[in-house]
């Protein structure tokens, strides 16, 4: 969390390609923070701390990735048009549902639910707006 603050997050909102990767690494800490108390006999399911690491930071920093080395790799602007920001909101929306369907047994199937269908919005949007981009070539060729 320290390493994360320095690196001072905060100064990237306007710019969504790149605070994407900040909310991808607060993944590691708040998964680590979750197993770490369940460890010590806190009333947390382990699978709260670790879909935090896999959905959260894993998916997360893939999806964040995948977006800058597409565009950078075809020669285009490392810029996250609408489908892109739409593809980082439904993920980390995912992870909030999927790691509160741990917390909260009362909702558990429809929070799980909810997390698989915006997980998969999220990667479908990749698709979406990234494969056209994969087929062409690049600018100017």
């Amino acid at each position: 969390m320290v390493r994360l603050a320095r690196w001072r997050g905060w100064r990237t909102l306007a710019s969504p390609i790149v605070l994407v990767l900040h909310l991808g690494y607060v993944w590691i800490p708040l998964g680590l923070l979750l197993l770490g108390a369940t460890g010590f006999g806190a009333p947390i399911p382990a699978s709260a701390g670790v879909h935090a690491l896999s959905v959260g930071a894993l998916a997360g920093m893939i999806l964040a990735v995948m977006t800058r080395a597409t565009l950078g790799h075809t020669g285009r602007a490392l810029h996250a048009g609408p489908a892109t920001r739409a593809s980082y909101l439904a993920l980390h929306l995912a992870v909030l549902a999927r790691v509160a369907a741990s917390l909260v047994p009362a909702y558990y199937q429809s929070l799980l639910h909810l997390a698989g269908a915006l997980w998969i919005a999220a990667f479908a949007l990749f698709v979406l707006a990234y494969a056209p981009v994969m087929l062409r070539s690049r600018p100017g060729e």
